[in-house]
């Protein structure tokens, strides 16, 4: 029996107990401003098109055995029927998964948003949202080995684990609500947005013990993202968020510049590059990203180089993500105007 079978156990021994006796944790993406609908369920409707669809995928310290994959898509969009002159009303639907480890620990959720965005001035909007949803927690216990399937001398896979839980599989109700401030120029001179949400208002209880109390922790957002051009076709930007759900916190702050390649209409191509640091503590992880945009697409990649204490095991390598994003802007006849226009 090699080395790697004891580490593989050991690891093994170690997530079956912390998942199974600590708070859950939400999943995150370091692209976070291609994520908005993950910050805030007001960012719903934020945006100058009528509908959106967005998709984020990221593979996590693969190169150790207990690696994360994680996807979410979201689709979200103005209604048309519930717009004012000075305001509108926009909703969206959210769905997310996240697996992680040999006994394929899930988290997997359903949600719908729904906002109202209110005009203050011509470059000023606030929106309110909120997210109602469910989800199922679970996990595989015949992916997992233990300690007492080992007998001194050989590994027996028939042998009873002694790690009975109550059960396996959780299902629940979840609910959020927000805040966010937009500001936008007519001329694309500067743009942002301020805000923050709060998830898992309820602390849904998502444990495998019923004897053990284990619920969802609510999850704080803030985040603010801010761009201006520097010239007709190069734009700079800054973002951050700062997320805390229990005792755990996250922040992560970066910049990028926006290059407008052509501006040709039906052949408009731009790109995007830029650079995040993740903080879990005094450090976690650089963050270089680039993006692509062409026309109503937008392709993001990212990548995590790991310099936590974790980069023993991973020799630095975090992971990558990848996010995509489409947008679709609806044909409105030449009486119609749209109500509150986000530029």
């Amino acid at each position: 029996m090699n080395i790697g079978f004891y580490i593989k156990n050991i690891i093994s021994i170690l997530l079956l107990s912390v998942v199974c006796t600590l708070n859950g944790q939400d999943l995150h993406f370091s692209q976070f401003y291609y994520a908005p609908l993950q910050l805030n369920p007001a960012l719903t409707g934020v945006f100058q098109e009528d509908i959106r669809f967005s998709a984020n995928y990221r593979r996590q310290w693969k190169s150790v055995p207990v690696d994360y994959l994680t996807f979410s898509g979201t689709i979200d969009g103005k209604i048309t029927r519930l717009s004012f002159p000075n305001g509108f009303f926009s909703g969206g639907l959210v769905f997310n998964h996240d697996v992680a480890g040999d006994g394929n620990l899930t988290y997997s959720n359903f949600s719908a948003t729904a906002s109202y965005t209110q005009k203050l001035t011509e470059q000023q909007l606030i929106s309110a949202g909120i997210l109602m949803g469910g989800g199922q927690r679970r996990i595989d216990l015949s992916g997992l080995t233990f300690g007492n399937q080992f007998n001194g001398d050989l590994f027996v896979g028939s042998a009873p684990t002694r790690e009975n839980l109550d059960q396996t599989s959780v299902q629940y109700l979840d609910f959020g609500v927000g805040f966010n401030w937009h500001l936008q120029d007519e001329d694309q001179k500067y743009w942002g947005d301020l805000g923050w949400g709060i998830f898992h208002l309820t602390q849904p209880e998502v444990g495998f013990y019923t004897q053990t109390k284990t619920v969802l922790p609510r999850r704080y957002a803030l985040y603010g993202n801010i761009g201006f051009a520097v010239s007709q076709v190069l734009g700079l930007e800054f973002n951050g968020y700062f997320q805390k759900q229990n005792t755990y916190t996250e922040s992560v702050i970066g910049t990028g510049v926006k290059y407008q390649l052509t501006d040709t209409r039906g052949r408009e191509l731009g790109l995007r590059f830029g650079v995040s640091y993740r903080l879990l503590g005094p450090r976690d992880a650089l963050i270089p990203n680039i993006a692509v945009s062409y026309n109503a697409w937008l392709l993001g990649f990212s990548y995590d180089f790991n310099q936590s204490d974790f980069e023993l095991a991973t020799n630095g390598r975090g992971g990558p993500e990848l996010a995509l994003q489409y947008r679709i802007t609806k044909v409105k006849p030449l009486k119609a105007s749209k109500s509150c226009p986000i530029f």
